[in-house]
């Protein structure tokens, strides 16, 4: 019995998935992370499907936060409710941002938040990445980020981009 269970998660979680999926999954698991930060959801089926394969596979809580305009993108507005109930899951403790990229995301930087990575959607307009790319080094305990990217034919690949991080002076006594 325990063979067969292991079998059909295992079908279930690589079968039903297209490429960028597993790709995400697999730099999640490697990058062995619990506190996740997205800018912009890109697709949020594929975005619950992420997070439902990484807390069954971590068997503790993942911290997913999303930093989103939600209704205020100019395509396909995304309501912030609905977001929300297809996000929740179990072992997934969601913190959604709305509003626009570098106010939303300077919001999280002054509450203290340290993520282990970030996946930057392909939905992040160009012009707005230089200043987000220097918010960063404040969030990230790591130096990893994965930004996806689409090319003409609409095929979907994650690039890992590795930022400079400031060394942590340690508090004097």
């Amino acid at each position: 019995m325990g063979i067969w269970s292991w079998l059909r998660r295992r079908c279930r979680g690589w079968i039903g998935q297209d490429q960028p999926h597993r790709q995400l999954l697999r730099l999640l698991r490697r990058a062995q992370v619990r506190h996740l930060l997205e800018l912009g959801i890109s697709d949020a089926v594929r975005t619950q499907a992420v997070l439902q394969q990484l807390a069954r596979a971590t068997g503790g809580t993942i911290h997913y936060t999303a930093v989103d305009p939600f209704e205020l993108r100019p395509r396909h507005p995304l309501p912030l409710r609905q977001a929300y109930t297809q996000l929740k899951l179990p072992g997934v403790e969601v913190h959604l941002l709305p509003g626009p990229w570098a106010a939303a995301l300077q919001r999280l930087v002054l509450s203290g938040t340290r993520v282990d990575a970030v996946v930057i959607s392909s939905r992040v307009e160009e012009a707005c990445l230089p200043q987000l790319l220097g918010l960063l080094p404040r969030l990230l305990r790591q130096g990893v980020v994965w930004r996806e990217v689409e090319d003409e034919e609409g095929h979907v690949r994650f690039v890992c981009q590795s930022l400079d991080l400031p060394q942590q002076r340690p508090l004097a006594a």
